[in-house]
């Protein structure tokens, strides 16, 4: 329920963008149109929505509390930044993160399985909460579809929070500062990069895919059903992957997972841009959701797996602060590559810098994940199935 709450409404915040940046977000006063045109800082709502403030909260909210009073609250913009923004980013982090962390020790024997199913529910939040948005911001309009959304919010995380399991207890558990000599281990340190890539990657599809769609000539309808299609089949796929991943070796299916996904971005995405090619596009969002999944499935049982359970929730920490830069920077730095909002219509040609982008840290990320594998397999001895 968690997962489904926190993460699915905010995998579908790229409604939310598309809507801002257009007439009717505009219309209702929801921000002047000069600052509806700026991707980058509509994308920053999002991104800080989705919970990776929680690891930078000292970092950002610090010097923003600082200068409120020379902030006019009249601007709408900051309104939604502080709102659906930093307090919903937050809420989301606080509830989820700490359950995600802890919930793979229960399951030690199908871990895969068990964060295949859990990771499931984001997909299956995305799904429902594409289309439903949609429908509410036409019905409702923009503040009582955000109302009610607040409503939602408080009830279902007030339950969730109420039945929350601590973690298991073991005999040796270092609950204490990591140690520095970690950070001279290169798998602790490619570890790092592997979490920062694939977290300042993981939101730009569904963040821009409307946006994208609308650039291909489908309406905004269309956009949010093929944004829900993506969480869809990501959603199922999770479950497999989980399967897969007790088979074969929870590293070996992430390193395949994240192998896939930047082929898919270099061939499908980047050629379909350049050739404006729709059913690339449709062939995109399909292997996207089967692959895309990957990371967020398996990334807590290969840090167990890689570091051991006497450390876990040591580097865990470090490891979460990597991935709250890159919830927090992906999303915003690529409508920085993208550019404002024109006042013509946005042609697919435009997304290729930032498609690219995407493309060369999924890339990057994926030799880093390789080379956890094998330097993993020499310490260890080497094993086909890890």
């Amino acid at each position: 329920m968690a997962v489904f709450q926190a993460s699915g409404f905010t995998q579908a915040f790229g409604v939310f963008q598309t809507h801002y940046t257009s007439g009717a977000g505009i219309s209702v006063a929801m921000m002047p149109a000069h600052e509806a045109k700026n991707r980058a800082a509509i994308g920053a709502i999002g991104s800080l929505g989705g919970g990776g403030i929680v690891a930078l909260f000292g970092f950002f909210l610090t010097p923003l509390m600082a200068n409120m009073k020379s902030i006019r609250l009249i601007a709408f913009y900051w309104h939604l930044m502080l709102t659906q923004g930093i307090l919903t980013g937050i809420g989301s982090g606080l509830l989820q993160y700490p359950l995600l962390n802890i919930a793979p020790e229960y399951f030690s024997k199908r871990g895969g399985k068990a964060m295949g199913l859990i990771t499931a529910s984001s997909g299956l939040g995305a799904l429902a909460y594409a289309p439903l948005l949609t429908l509410m911001l036409e019905k409702l309009g923009t503040r009582k579809t955000l109302g009610t959304m607040c409503v939602v919010n408080l009830i279902t995380c007030g339950v969730v929070s109420w039945f929350a399991q601590p973690p298991r207890k073991f005999e040796k558990r270092n609950d204490r500062r990591i140690p520095w000599k970690f950070f001279r281990d290169p798998i602790f340190v490619l570890t790092i990069f592997v979490h920062i890539l694939n977290t300042l990657t993981i939101n730009i599809p569904n963040g821009f895919g409307p946006d994208f769609s609308k650039a291909l000539g489908f309406g905004a309808g269309t956009g949010a059903i093929l944004l829900a299609a993506n969480s869809g089949i990501g959603s199922l796929s999770r479950i497999g992957i989980g399967h897969i991943a007790d088979k074969i070796g929870h590293q070996n299916t992430l390193s395949l997972g994240m192998m896939l996904t930047a082929l898919a971005t270099w061939i499908l995405w980047l050629i379909g841009a350049k050739t404006e090619a729709k059913w690339m596009w449709y062939i995109f969002i399909i292997i996207h959701g089967l692959a895309g999944g990957a990371f967020s499935t398996l990334y807590s049982n290969v840090n167990i797996q890689v570091f051991g359970h006497e450390v876990y929730f040591t580097v865990t920490g470090v490891f979460s602060s990597a991935r709250g830069v890159g919830y927090i920077a992906g999303v915003p730095l690529a409508g920085l590559i993208i550019g404002k909002v024109k006042d013509r219509a946005t042609v697919p040609d435009e997304f290729t810098g930032m498609i690219t982008y995407t493309g060369v840290l999924l890339l990057v990320g994926t030799l880093c994940m390789l080379a956890i594998r094998i330097l993993d397999g020499r310490r260890k001895g080497w094993k086909w199935i890890s």
